[in-house]
Order: C-alpha cells, then sequence, then structure tokens
C-alpha cells in the first residue's frame, strides 16, 4: 500500500494529535524512511484503538498509560528458583486492562537477563570502540 493510500485510509479519519506529526528524520535510504512512516502511523492507530477502548473513562491515552506503566513485577525466590510475580493492579489500572480485553499472567519465568537502558548503552559502545 502506497503511503497516501494508508494516510488517507488509517490517519485521516482521526483527530490529528500534535505530538505524532511526522517530521523531517535524518534518513537518507528509502527503506528507512519508509519504516519511519510505518511507526509513526502504527502509533495513529494504536492512540486510535486505546482512545476507543478508554472512551468511558476520563483519561488522555498517556494519562491511562501513566497509569498503566505504575504495574511493576516482583523477582521471588524460593530456594534455586526465581520467577517474577505481578501484584494486583490499582483500581484504575485494573479498570484499564478490563476494558483493552487483557489478563496479565500471575508469574514470569525469571530469564536473568542483562538489559541494557540508555544509560548503560553509551558506555557500552565505548567499549566496543576500543576492541
Amino acid at each position: 500500500m502506497d503511503e497516501k493510500r494508508l494516510f488517507a485510509t488509517n490517519v485521516l479519519p482521526f483527530r490529528l494529535e500534535k505530538q505524532f506529526i511526522i517530521c523531517p528524520v535524518y534518513v537518507r535510504k528509502e527503506e528507512r524512511t519508509r519504516g519511519h512512516v510505518f511507526v509513526v502511523m502504527l502509533s495513529y492507530i494504536i492512540v486510535h484503538e486505546l482512545q476507543k477502548l478508554w472512551a468511558e473513562m476520563d483519561l488522555t491515552v498517556q494519562e491511562a498509560i501513566n497509569e498503566l506503566s505504575t504495574i511493576t513485577c516482583n523477582e521471588i525466590r524460593l530456594g534455586g528458583t526465581s520467577f517474577h510475580q505481578i501484584p494486583q493492579p490499582r483500581d484504575l489500572g485494573a479498570t484499564l486492562i478490563r476494558l483493552a480485553n487483557v489478563s496479565l499472567p500471575n508469574a514470569l519465568p525469571c530469564r536473568n537477563i542483562k538489559v541494557a537502558t540508555r544509560k548503560k548503552l553509551p558506555e557500552r559502545r565505548k567499549r566496543f570502540r576500543k576492541q
């Protein structure tokens, strides 16, 4: 599907939000530009769907996502076994999850995988460049 049809079918019916404007990006290759446009269009679709799901709530999508971001997981260790347990969300978070027809698992296996955050990534890149 070309960009014009994608834009006409997925963006024009929505109320455009300023935070999702396609601004110039510093990519030169066509496939990267298409990838950028795809991600922006996908974000429009996701925001639109969340607005429909949470229409009865007196919240913006950003406020709802901020509430959902308070849901954490706790690592539980029993002997040599460990797992991540997801506690019950607060009332508002539980309502948002229910309206989105999502169910959270009670526990997740513990994989002990190290994740590079934005703060750690530059240091990690420097180490690779020195070699």
